[in-house]
Parts: structure tokens; sequence; C-alpha cells
């Protein structure tokens, strides 16, 4: 099985973001069913995956889900055929199990953080909602920056995550550096 073409929202690209419209068109799925197709987008398995083997060339189309926002491998497992070869895609002339993409335009985005205030002294328990998210803590990375005094702009420490989903991260504040105070 092989994958010849990404189009995002009708457009050939490798820049998805969630909501957009993605057909892959394929070849030798012949023989396979929607429910036998696995498409991953990195670590996230795509739900609702429609294969269309009435047309020609064949078809899998699916809405792009909420995923990390980041630099991501997509992979197609076809049933028992095993791992589609995105290598058409990506113009390398050697099979390639996943080709590269960029998703979400690689920008975590923010909607929510609580609580809003604490002590400069750390140990407060913060919660940061938003889309893009690794899943992973360990891919995660949150720094905290000073906004105003002399040190605006620069790193008051890291804050230490404890979990993760692709929605929310929740993390220890650190004792903030003060030393220019």
């Amino acid at each position: 099985p092989m994958v010849d073409r990404v189009l995002v929202n009708g457009v050939e690209s490798l820049e998805i973001s969630e909501g957009d419209n993605i057909v892959l068109y394929v070849g030798n799925f012949d023989g396979l069913s929607s429910h036998e197709i696995d498409v991953r987008l990195g670590d996230v398995l795509v739900p609702n995956v429609n294969l269309d083997i009435s047309q020609e060339p064949s078809r899998i189309s699916f809405d792009a889900p909420l995923a990390p926002h980041a630099q991501l491998s997509l992979k197609v497992l076809a049933g028992w055929k095993g791992w589609a070869d995105l290598g058409p895609v990506s113009k390398a002339e050697q099979p390639q199990p996943q080709v590269s993409i960029i998703y979400g335009g690689a920008q975590n985005q923010i909607t929510g953080l609580t609580p809003k205030d604490g002590s400069v002294f750390g140990g407060a328990k913060l919660r940061i909602e938003g889309r893009g998210f690794h899943m992973t803590s360990e891919l995660n990375n949150v720094t905290l920056w000073h906004i105003s005094g002399p040190a605006s702009g620069a790193a008051a420490g890291a804050c230490e995550i404890t979990a993760a989903s692709l929605s929310w991260i929740e993390c220890v504040v650190p004792a903030l550096n003060m030393s220019h105070w």
C-alpha cells in the first residue's frame, strides 16, 4: 500500500491544523475497509477515518483531530497489508513508512491559567489549559518569564511538569529568580 498525495482542505500540503479536512490519495488498499485503516499523527490515533476505494484514485479522508502542535509523523496502517509507503509524498527514492508534517503551525494555544496569581517563593500548582500540548509530560516545557521591571523578558524559572494531556498541563511553580529586585 502507498500514499501518493496529501490534500489539506483541497490543497496539496503537509501543514495541518485541528479541524482541517484531510484527503490521502492511496493505492493498493483494495480488499480493505475503513475500520481496518489506522492513521496516526504522532502518537494520536485519528478517529472516523473513511476509506473510499470506489473512486480512482482511492482515498482516505478524515478531519484532523486535536494533536500536539509540533512537527509530527503521519503514518497509515493498511490493515493486514502493513504500513503504507509515504515515499511518493516526500519524493523519497526508498519506501518511507511515515512523512513529517507541521501540525497546528507548531505553536501551542493557551486559553486559561489557574490560579491567576501565587507566591514568588514557589510550590504553587499551576494548570495551563489550551491546545496542542504533548500527552507525555517530558515532551512539554513551561518557562515562566518576567513581564515587567528591570528583568522584563528574562526567564524567571522553569515549571516542573507533573501531568499533561493534549488540552492541559499541570506543573509546580519554582521559586522565582528575584536577584534583580
